[in-house]
């Protein structure tokens, strides 16, 4: 039986991976590591952000935490992106991966980083430890006819991801990721964003991928047959403009007779959400958020002059969120510290993320009990948000 005083907590090294790669054997049926290079090229370049717990020196469990910086409130920042969290078979139900988690968070709260993001296994376990399920658009299967009443674009032309293509969609996809919380800057900060789109990650056997570029948008598409069925799956896309997004509907009538349906991912915001509902799949992975630094988070977001509350925060997992904060605004932005005084509203850490990450209306908060208090100062809180929360799968982590 391990004790606290046995384990410790460290970065992993190249020398760990082999205790790794056993570990992810049964946890994640992961049978690629340990034998293909190239996989384990990705392992090695991920190094600094893998962090293991270990019992006298073995390797119990693991997690990869990465700097990502998304864009959050229209201003690209870092965002914790937890991944890859593994246990020993052996080990598990004692507390390893509770103990990494809390120093993950800790660590992150130090650096400055006021969210973390992550796909969970399961929602219900990371719901304990303070994360909770925001919005992340939804999946669609929908016949190609469907497609039929968008026109075809003026110009569409097919084009290699790299050089002046790359800057060309970089941009569009810049404008329009902008438009909400919780997207990838893609950066290259921490992958190869694009080219992981493109090729898709190496421990998956991918079909074909093929960009096409249009004035005002692009997509990046993948054709797949499915028994008897030809399925074309939309893995990626952005506009700059109205007109943009129009371009990327009327390009899948292009495959009409040629793929029975379309596969794709969108907003919640889109108004096609709506019409298209009878078409809706199952989500492959929901989206977890959770409020590392209380203050931090609440910090920084444009506001109007003359907005304060006070808002009480339980959080059973991070003491240093559990308090009352004071938000006010100072020069256009808020401003958040810990005071000793009433709250005006009463949140979860939960109910916070969801709230101000554009996930969940001051009406829906009230009424469902998430937020207890002032509907006006529930009002005030959502209106941080500034957007709508949204992550393609593209740029699953």
């Amino acid at each position: 039986m391990s004790t606290d005083s046995s384990c410790s907590i460290r970065r992993l090294t190249e020398d760990d991976l082999d205790a790794l790669y056993r570990i992810r054997q049964i946890a994640f049926q992961d049978n690629v590591s340990w034998r293909n290079t190239e996989v384990q090229k990705v392992h090695e370049a991920s190094l600094p952000y893998k962090w293991g717990r270990f019992d006298d020196g073995e390797l119990v469990s693991s997690a990869s935490w990465y700097p990502f910086e998304m864009y959050l409130h229209g201003e690209a920042t870092t965002v914790g992106g937890l991944a890859s969290v593994v246990s020993a078979a052996a080990s598990r139900r004692r507390g390893h991966v509770r103990a990494l988690l809390a120093h993950g968070l800790e660590t992150l709260r130090d650096d400055g980083v006021a969210w973390c993001l992550e796909y969970p296994f399961d929602t219900r376990y990371y719901r304990r430890f303070g994360w909770e399920t925001v919005s992340n658009g939804f999946f669609f299967e929908l016949p190609v006819e469907r497609f039929a009443r968008f026109d075809s674009p003026p110009a569409i032309e097919r084009v290699e991801l790299e050089g002046e293509s790359l800057e060309q969609i970089g941009d569009i996809y810049a404008k329009w990721a902008a438009n909400y919380n919780f997207t990838m800057a893609r950066d290259e900060g921490v992958r190869d964003d694009w080219t992981r789109i493109l090729e898709g990650p190496p421990w998956l056997e991918n079909s074909p991928r093929f960009v096409f570029a249009m004035k005002r948008a692009y997509v990046v598409i993948k054709l797949e047959r499915d028994g008897d069925s030809e399925h074309l799956t939309v893995l990626d896309y952005a506009f700059s403009t109205p007109a943009g997004r129009l371009d990327i509907f009327g390009f899948m009538n292009h495959f009409a007779g040629q793929v029975d349906t379309v596969r794709l991912q969108l907003p919640a915001d889109d108004p096609l959400v709506m019409e298209w509902t009878n078409f809706i799949v199952a989500h492959p992975h929901p989206l977890h958020a959770r409020v590392v630094d209380v203050a931090s988070a609440l910090s920084g977001l444009k506001a109007d002059e003359g907005l304060a509350f006070n808002v009480a925060v339980r959080d059973d997992f991070c003491a240093w969120n559990a308090g009352v904060f004071r938000v006010s605004v100072d020069g256009g932005v808020t401003h958040a510290e810990a005071v000793d005084a009433p709250a005006e509203l009463s949140v979860d850490v939960r109910a916070l993320a969801q709230m101000l990450s554009g996930s969940v209306t001051a009406s829906a908060a009230m009424r469902t009990g998430l937020a207890h208090g002032g509907a006006h100062v529930a009002q005030a809180l959502c209106r941080l948000a500034g957007r709508g929360c949204y992550m393609p799968l593209s740029d699953y982590f």
